[in-house]
C-alpha cells in the first residue's frame, strides 16, 4: 500500500509539471483562417524578444482516500535572452488533513564562458545547489504548436490587463500528451505503476489571449481536470485497486508582461 501511495504521489508531481507546461504554451494549429493568421503573427512576434516577465499559477484540489489535498504553486520569472540569465521565485503551498506547509525556492540560470548552462537553486533560504542543465528552452520561444488541435476564435475583442486581445481556444488530445511525455522523457515516471491508454483520456482544454496590436501572448490557461480524473480512473482500473483520487480542480494560468523591459536583477556571487 505504501508503495502504491508513493507511485500516486509521483504521478501527481509529474503531471503537475505537465499541467504547468501546457499552460505556458500557446496553440498555433488553428482551425479557422483568421485564428491561424493571428497565431502565426504571434509566433513571429515572440521570436526576437530580448526579455520578459511572467507569473504562472497552478491550482490543484483533489480528494484521496477521503482526504482533501490542495496545492498552489506560484512561479514569478524574469527572462533575459542575450546574454542569457533567468531568475525564478517559486512559492508552493500544500494543505493536507488541515495542515498547511509552505516552501519558497529561488533559482538563477546562467551560461558560463564555455557555453554551459547552470542552474542555482536555494530552498527556504538555504545555500545554492548547482546543477548542470543540458537544454534550456525559452518559455515563449519554446512553444510546441504541434500538440494543439481544434483551435478557434472565441472572442475577437476582449480586454485582459487593459489590453485589447483576441481569445482563442484549443485542446490537447490524450494521444498528443503521450507524445509530449516521450519528448520530455517523462513516460517512464508517469507509467511507473501501470501503462495507461492515453487515446481514451479526455482532452486538455487550452485558452490563450493574444494582444491584437502586437500579437504577443497576454495570458494562457490550461484546464486539466477532466484529463487528470480520466488518467487516475484508468490507472486504478489497471492496478485493480478500489482506491480513488478525484480532482475537483487542476488548472494553470500564465500571465506575460514587460516585453523587452523585464525586471532587473543581479546574479548573486554564489551563483557565478
Amino acid at each position: 500500500m505504501k508503495a502504491l501511495k508513493k507511485q500516486q504521489i509521483a504521478v501527481i508531481l509529474v503531471l503537475s509539471v505537465v499541467l504547468s507546461t501546457f499552460a505556458a504554451v500557446t496553440p498555433v494549429s488553428a482551425a479557422s483562417l483568421s485564428a491561424q493568421q493571428y497565431l502565426e503573427k504571434m509566433d513571429i512576434a515572440v521570436r526576437n524578444l530580448k526579455s520578459y516577465d511572467f507569473t504562472q499559477t497552478t491550482d490543484q484540489k483533489m480528494t484521496m482516500e477521503g482526504q482533501i489535498i490542495q496545492n498552489k504553486t506560484v512561479v514569478k520569472q524574469s527572462v533575459y535572452n542575450s546574454p542569457l540569465k533567468v531568475k525564478s521565485v517559486t512559492d508552493t503551498t500544500t494543505v493536507l488533513a488541515g495542515m498547511s506547509s509552505k516552501n519558497q525556492a529561488v533559482a538563477y540560470l546562467t551560461k558560463d564562458a564555455d557555453g554551459l548552462l547552470w542552474e542555482y537553486i536555494s530552498s527556504n533560504g538555504s545555500g545554492y545547489q548547482k546543477t548542470g542543465i543540458l537544454n534550456y528552452t525559452n518559455q515563449i520561444k519554446g512553444m510546441d504548436i504541434s500538440m494543439y488541435s481544434d483551435a478557434k476564435i472565441v472572442k475577437k475583442k476582449i480586454k485582459v490587463n487593459r489590453i485589447n486581445t483576441v481569445q482563442i481556444s484549443a485542446q490537447v488530445k490524450g494521444s498528443d500528451v503521450v507524445k509530449f511525455l516521450d519528448q520530455m522523457g517523462m513516460s517512464k515516471e508517469i507509467n511507473a505503476a501501470a501503462a495507461v491508454d492515453y487515446n481514451t483520456l479526455p482532452a486538455i482544454k487550452v485558452t490563450c489571449w493574444i494582444d491584437k496590436k502586437t500579437c504577443r501572448p497576454v495570458r494562457t490557461t490550461a484546464d486539466m481536470k477532466a484529463f487528470m480524473n480520466g488518467y487516475m480512473s484508468a490507472l486504478y482500473q489497471k492496478l485493480g485497486q478500489d482506491l480513488k483520487l478525484v480532482y475537483s480542480q487542476a488548472k494553470a494560468t500564465v500571465t506575460y508582461k514587460n516585453f523587452n523591459k523585464a525586471a532587473t536583477f543581479t546574479i548573486p556571487k554564489e551563483c557565478r
